[in-house]
């Protein structure tokens, strides 16, 4: 699945994602549409919406204990990595998420193993254009 076909899938179930969100939501942060931005990083109603559409679609994750205890999973998209951590998600651009794990190792959340288990996880694993 591509960036775009994501977005799309986001705003086409905006009701029904923002429904399953509603607790999370308040009526001041709702958004009309979401756009997906490498980079960015979603919190709040953003990745309520993020994370919920993601449930709801199948498509190839993994999940990583950090060492502090948090949870994240990556989500793999064609040209892009979602890091969808316990309160807040990112995307990030294929190309530098050599340096992301790079930069969780600096700061002690991941080992050389867990960050060289993503990368041949990321290499190995196919991703689909299909929505479900």
């Amino acid at each position: 699945m591509k960036i775009a076909e994501l977005e799309e899938y986001l705003i086409g179930n905006m009701g029904e994602l923002i429904s399953s969100c509603i607790g999370v939501c308040r009526e001041s942060e709702i958004p009309q549409t979401m756009r997906l931005i490498e980079g960015l990083v979603y919190s709040g109603c953003d990745y309520c919406i993020l994370k919920t559409a993601i449930d709801k679609i199948t498509l190839p994750t993994i999940e990583l204990s950090y060492r502090d205890g948090r949870i994240a999973e990556f989500i793999l998209l064609e040209e892009a990595i979602i890091e969808l951590g316990e309160e807040s998600a990112q995307v990030i651009d294929r190309t530098y998420f050599d340096e992301r794990l790079s930069e969780l190792k600096e700061f002690g959340l991941i080992t050389e193993e867990d960050a060289n288990f993503l990368k041949n996880w990321v290499r190995n694993s196919r991703v689909n254009s299909n929505k479900e």
